[in-house]
């Protein structure tokens, strides 16, 4: 696997396919002194950008992006209705970030996706954004735990839910 490191306008330098690493300051205090939302603006993987995700807030444990809907997301043409896929990567990378926005949470540990578990409740209406909400309820030392919801403006009308389990690894260290 290549590996192509990245340094964008903070200073922040992270790694395609590879764990988080911060140079200038912890992650809490960047967010304190930028905001949530240009902290992870910043941030956002390369498969993250590539669905166009947004941040939209953080309310204690929860944490809320959108995905607009965009040609290139549609799984059917003829009815223009967003592919699982989409759907699917998008609450494994919302579910990642709220383990990242706990405080327990350090800045150069690594995480991977070691179990995650959609239910597709009804496909997703063509046209209208994507929203998805996800929560860390609990986090061990090597493990995170996290709820997913997506949906497109009603969280009692889900299109998916998700449950995952993170690996959370030892901190980083550059090779």
């Amino acid at each position: 696997m290549f590996y192509f490191p990245q340094i964008n306008a903070l200073g922040i330098c992270w790694i395609y396919g590879a764990s988080l690493r911060w140079f200038p300051d912890m992650l809490y205090g960047v967010a304190s002194s930028i905001g949530w939302k240009s902290l992870l603006e910043a941030m956002m993987s390369a498969w993250g950008q590539a669905l166009g995700a947004e941040y939209v807030g953080l309310e204690g444990r929860l944490i809320t992006f959108r995905v607009p809907y965009a040609e290139h997301l549609v799984g059917d043409p003829d009815s223009g209705v967003i592919h699982g896929g989409v759907i699917t990567s998008a609450l494994d990378n919302a579910s990642g970030w709220a383990v990242r926005a706990l405080n327990q949470w350090q800045e150069d540990m690594s995480m991977a996706t070691l179990d995650l578990r959609i239910d597709y409740m009804k496909p997703a209406k063509p046209h209208a954004d994507l929203l998805l909400t996800a929560e860390c309820t609990k986090m061990t030392k090597t493990i995170a735990f996290v709820s997913g919801l997506a949906h497109q403006g009603d969280e009692s009308d889900p299109i998916a839910t998700s449950v995952a389990a993170f690996m959370l690894g030892t901190p980083n260290s550059p090779r």
